[in-house]
């Protein structure tokens, strides 16, 4: 049986996630789109739908302890015969009601800790329930969307927003204090990717800093 690519995309139905997902359809890909919106997700399927690839859509809220693991866990073990790709991109704006960035003074315990858990804890999370499956298919590559604002300020940024994604940067580095051996490779500012190597896996990412993604 030949490898099967596997590319799962949390935040799959947002702009970022569906731009990537048309980046890798390819005859004999299998991208997984896993996202907590069922209308924009089922939109996205089938806007993905006549692609070359297959395309599967599980409704999941990635920032909900469990969420992503029953979500991986419904997908057919065929899948991890060569090691997938795992691309983070959910994430909250922060914004309030009115689409505006609350500043200092202004900020909210409750809605400031769920853009932070949202965006930065459950990335930590989502890595976490990889591992598995990826030591099961020899390897894999997980790839972290961060942003310029967590590079530095923006006033158009909410604090939570940039906070959180400031956030991301070390955690690639930080993963590969774990149980696999991995390479750090940075992307672009928005975009970090950490590949780990098992065996003889050997997977370049196709964003790279010649690539950008139509939004």
């Amino acid at each position: 049986m030949a490898d099967i690519e596997t590319i799962i995309i949390t935040g799959g139905a947002g702009h970022l996630g569906t731009a990537v997902a048309r980046s890798w359809v390819k005859p004999g890909a299998h991208v997984v789109l896993i996202d907590r919106d069922t209308q924009r997700l089922e939109k996205a399927r089938a806007d993905l739908a006549n692609s070359a690839a297959t395309i599967i859509a599980i409704p999941a809220d990635a920032s909900q302890d469990g969420a992503l693991n029953a979500a991986l866990a419904k997908l057919s073990p065929s899948l991890w015969s060569a090691p997938p790709s795992l691309i983070v991109a959910h994430a909250l704006p922060g914004k309030d009601e009115k689409g505006n960035p609350p500043r200092i003074g202004a900020l909210r315990p409750g809605p400031f800790r769920e853009v932070v858990n949202a965006n930065l804890h459950s990335a930590v999370f989502a890595i976490d329930a990889m591992l598995p499956f990826m030591r099961q298919a020899g390897g894999g590559r997980i790839v972290l969307v961060s942003s310029t604002a967590g590079l530095s300020a923006s006033p158009t940024a909410a604090l939570s927003y940039s906070r959180s994604k400031a956030g991301l940067r070390p955690q690639t580095t930080a993963s590969a204090s774990g149980s696999l051996t991995g390479r750090h490779r940075r992307v672009r500012p928005c975009l970090q990717a950490h590949r780990f190597k098992l065996a003889a896996i050997d997977h370049c990412p196709r964003v790279n800093s010649h690539q950008s993604l139509a939004l």
